[in-house]
């Protein structure tokens, strides 16, 4: 005799235990919930001034050693130029600099404290910042021998100097500011639950998340923390930025959307 009853469907990523980060909007979260999904949030973060100032203000002491400044983040620039007055400079002598930056915030916050902004890649990638400031500067030859100044996190990507050496030009990485997890944040158990193996898999949504994931663990290689953990990124720009820092594991949605961030998770599991 037959029961009326029938198997449901198992949700596309039952069992799966991933890790979001903490600015993941809680419509995001429950996507991944109502999939099926177990989902961890990384610990908020707080942002420092560096430990240590000797590199910064030796740089900044010698700024006309430099033809470029390049800022990649908000916070690179807003401690880069609390640092830079706090040591009795006006903003009016980065004129002698050309900038360029990255992000729609980065350069309002450059502006709003009246620096002139010479280049703005329509990307994060690598490539995409070289090509800018390239075509700016008037070919690829123009690179050659010019010197760049990269403010940045203490524990950040030397993914573009190692480009700019490419390119001919010589550049010079500073810790501008460091991230750190707020308060009680459970970040030991986290760095154990990760490396043991209690998480499927984690998703960037942009190459700042990548970013922040590596200080927050005090890392500039993903290999070993990242080494059985699938990585979800939210587009080529992401993934490469993943890539980069040695995450093994990385794959792309077809979208960018999150809906589609979803779908290739399970897809990737199911196979």
């Amino acid at each position: 005799m037959k029961t009326a009853a029938t198997d449901r469907p198992e949700a596309p990523l039952s069992r799966l235990t991933i890790l979001v980060p903490f600015e993941t909007s809680p419509a995001d979260r429950s996507q991944l919930e109502q999939a099926g999904a177990r989902v961890i949030a990384c610990p908020e973060m707080k942002i420092e001034p560096p430990e240590d100032y000797t590199a910064l203000d030796e740089a900044i002491e010698n700024l006309y050693g430099y033809d470029w400044l390049i800022f990649v983040q908000r916070h690179s620039a807003a401690f880069f130029l609390d640092r830079f007055q706090k040591l009795g400079h006006a903003t009016a002598e980065l004129d002698a600099l050309k900038v360029c930056a990255l992000g729609e915030s980065t350069v309002e916050l450059l502006e709003q404290s009246s620096v002139h902004v010479d280049v703005i890649p329509d990307r994060f990638a690598p490539g995409a910042i070289i090509t800018a400031v390239t075509n700016y500067a008037g070919g690829a030859d123009a690179l050659q021998r010019l010197n760049f100044l990269l403010p940045q996190a203490a524990i950040g990507r030397d993914y573009l100097k190692d480009n700019l050496t490419d390119a001919g030009a010589r550049s010079d990485v500073v810790a501008t500011y460091r991230t750190v997890a707020a308060g009680d944040s459970g970040l030991t158990r986290l760095r154990t639950l990760i490396l043991n193996g209690g998480i499927d898999c984690v998703i960037f949504r942009n190459a700042v998340d990548v970013s922040d994931f590596a200080s927050l663990f005090g890392v500039n290689d993903l290999s070993r923390l990242l080494n059985n953990v699938a990585v979800a990124c939210c587009d080529d720009e992401t993934r490469e930025a993943a890539g980069g820092l040695g995450a093994p594991l990385v794959f792309k949605a077809a979208e960018s959307s999150f809906q589609s961030v979803i779908a290739a998770i399970a897809s990737r599991f199911s196979s």
